[in-house]
């Protein structure tokens, strides 16, 4: 007999719409990926050993039944607040495919990306599984909203815990808002001020006139933008001998492998491509706040800090000196826990406003053969004025030119009753607007860190598969491996 499912955390007290089923509101950081067609993220798990497709989806209801945002979907309220609920969401979205090679995870991620999330439907998580009597990957795709890819990493680990052991005891975590755990500031911060005075403003101008928009509206942007526009990724992997390597490496040098990893790339992409330009000079370095603020519960939410800083790789240097001067700047950031200013920040915007500017003006830019598929993106494109189109305008010359998100060595089990977990790949979104989005993860023993982007389906990109290959080999230069390199995208 199953162990049943224990609620230890309390509901949310709040409900004033009297949704049934209700989880908590969105904060304004979860809802900034709502609408949009590519903040999705993946993870997936590649395990040794014969999987038992009855035994997983039992797995799989469990791990829904502990993380309630597994099994979500949104609704807006008269005031168009958003809200998560688990009521009346369909069955765990969930399909096995036949694994015919090494590489078929990530045409299942393309395959993912190209079809929309639903919101208002859910949930907003869909699992995979490519499967083998030897060696199977299981591919959990999911919207931004709902996570990060720690918390995806984190669930992997679940579904096999409980797979292999599923009267162990189950308590519900209820998912918080980080904006509960990040400290206050409290020095006085003329810049602060002034934003917020801007962001007022704003909220004002758009209050004026509003536009609001549902499900079709984002299907219409979801399907212009992948219709002229291809997700691609490169990998790069360290077998356990080569990681230590690497591990040894960097410890002599008094880096991190975050650090060197970014130098590297940074350094192999102009090396490539010839210098970034002026306004791809930064660094943006998401980090996993429940490790930093020492959560110890076991969180399955968005739930990211990060910052970003200016940086322009010094040809005068060498390489791991580089590497050394980025890891005094991540570093100092990190421990003085430099995250609350801008997830602060988002939250002074109207909500609505934050789906106009990102989710449809900004992908609208883009894809602008969106604005005629509905009624709503008719009306808002004839707005030309509208304070949305412009922040939409500005904030995308400000994305910079790396991210970089590292989840580090996952303190994982390696074996789970007759199965063995492998590597892990990490896949999140990619953009045309940022050069280098750099994800890695560690289990294992392995380590393995994928490079991100989209190319144009009419080849004018920024950036080709070709020309990222090379930007890897020249990282894997870079790090001492120049054994590894190769001509293939996907090892």
């Amino acid at each position: 007999m199953q162990q049943p499912v224990q609620n230890r955390i309390d509901e949310p007290a709040q409900n004033p719409q009297g949704i049934p089923g209700c989880i908590r509101r969105l904060s304004n950081d979860e809802r900034k990926f709502l609408w949009s067609p590519i903040p999705n993220v993946s993870v997936v798990a590649r395990i040794h050993g014969t999987i038992s497709e009855s035994d997983l989806l039992r797995a799989l209801k469990t791990a829904r039944s502990i993380h309630p945002l597994v099994g979500a979907r949104v609704v807006m309220d008269d005031h168009h607040d958003a809200w998560f609920t688990n009521d009346a969401v369909p069955h765990t979205q969930f399909r096995s495919v036949e694994r015919v090679s090494e590489t078929q995870w990530f045409e299942e991620v393309q395959n993912e990306h190209r079809r929309p999330m639903e919101p208002e439907k859910g949930p907003l998580i869909r699992f995979v599984l490519i499967t083998s009597p030897a060696v199977s990957e299981l591919l959990v795709f999911a919207a931004h909203a709902i996570c990060d890819g720690t918390a995806l990493a984190n669930l992997i680990r679940d579904v096999l815990t409980y797979y292999t052991d599923p009267l162990r005891h189950r308590e519900i975590v209820h998912p918080p808002l980080i904006t509960d755990y990040l400290p206050e500031k409290n020095r006085f911060s003329p810049a602060e001020m002034i934003k917020n005075v801007f962001i007022h403003h704003w909220n004002r101008q758009w209050r004026k006139k509003p536009h609001y928009f549902d499900q079709a509206d984002f299907c219409a942007v979801h399907a212009a933008y992948w219709e002229k526009y291809r997700y691609r990724c490169v990998l790069l992997e360290l077998e356990p001998e080569a990681t230590d390597e690497l591990t040894s490496r960097c410890r002599q040098r008094g880096v991190t492998i975050t650090s060197a990893m970014t130098a590297a790339f940074l350094a192999a992409y102009e090396d490539v491509t010839g210098p970034l330009d002026k306004k791809d000079r930064s660094v943006a370095i998401p980090f996993d706040l429940r490790r930093h603020l020492g959560v110890k519960e076991n969180f399955f939410c968005f739930f990211v800090g990060g910052f970003q800083f200016r940086f322009v790789y010094n040809r005068k240097k060498q390489f791991w000196e580089n590497a050394q001067d980025l890891h005094r700047i991540i570093s100092s950031r990190v421990k003085s826990l430099d995250n609350s200013s801008p997830v602060m920040g988002m939250e002074a915007f109207d909500p609505s406003l934050l789906d106009a500017f990102i989710g449809f003006a900004g992908y609208a830019l883009l894809a602008p053969d969106s604005l005629s598929r509905t009624d709503t993106l008719r009306t808002f494109a004839k707005d030309s004025k509208n304070t949305a189109w412009n922040l939409a305008r500005s904030m995308g010359s400000r994305m910079g030119g790396t991210i970089m998100t590292n989840l580090g060595r996952l303190d994982y089990p390696e074996t789970y009753g007759s199965l063995r977990l492998d590597r892990i790949f990490v896949a999140p979104c990619a953009s045309e607007t940022v050069p280098l989005i750099l994800a890695g993860a560690g289990v294992s023993g392995t380590l393995t860190f994928t490079a991100n982007f989209v190319e144009h389906k009419d080849e004018s990109s920024q950036i080709t598969t070709r020309e990222m290959i090379r930007v890897r080999n020249r990282a894997l230069e870079y790090i001492g491996f120049p054994e590894k390199v190769n001509d293939r995208a996907l090892e």
